[in-house]
């Protein structure tokens, strides 16, 4: 079960989101790629997809933030130049 208010709680972040979907399973056959997502924002211009953990812990969250380039907006678009 999702957080009732996870649109609620974005906003608080600056983001805006007008669509919530939860549970979407995603297959690309030509490539053999699934996976599943918690949930799934989206605002026409942007998309946030949030998995959801019992008990969240720093060994969770750290491959995520390694992986993510420095040079990179909050949004995702690369900053200029960089």
């Amino acid at each position: 079960m999702l957080v009732p208010d996870l649109v609620d709680q974005f906003e608080q972040f600056g983001f805006t989101f007008e669509k919530l979907s939860h549970n979407i399973k995603w297959k690309h056959k030509d490539y053999n790629l699934a996976m599943e997502l918690d949930a799934l924002l989206e605002n026409g211009k942007q998309a946030m997809v949030v998995e959801v953990k019992a008990k969240l812990d720093k060994a969770d969250v750290m491959p995520i933030c390694t992986g993510i380039p420095g040079n990179f907006l909050r949004d995702g678009r690369p900053r200029q130049g960089g």
